[in-house]
């Protein structure tokens, strides 16, 4: 997972995406089909609800730094 987050810059795209590992819901960011972590966020729960729904988003990174990565959330579909 470190070294996604290695590899990623401003601007770059994220797949935002559920995942129910070890019977918790969290939401997820996936760059090329690869982990890079979890989101967390005020509005995590509505999202993962929408997610469920069918809709779709996606992140843009903003910010890199120290192990951890700002993104923006945007709804696709």
């Amino acid at each position: 997972m470190r070294e996604q987050l290695k590899r990623l810059k401003l601007g770059d795209e994220l797949d935002v995406e559920t995942d129910s590992t070890g019977g918790t819901v969290t939401l997820v960011a996936l760059f090329q089909g690869k982990l890079v972590g979890t989101i967390t966020s005020p509005e995590v729960l509505r999202i993962i609800d929408c997610i469920s729904e069918g809709n779709k988003y996606r992140a843009v990174v903003l910010k890199v730094e120290a192990g951890l990565c700002k993104v923006r959330i945007h709804w696709v579909s």
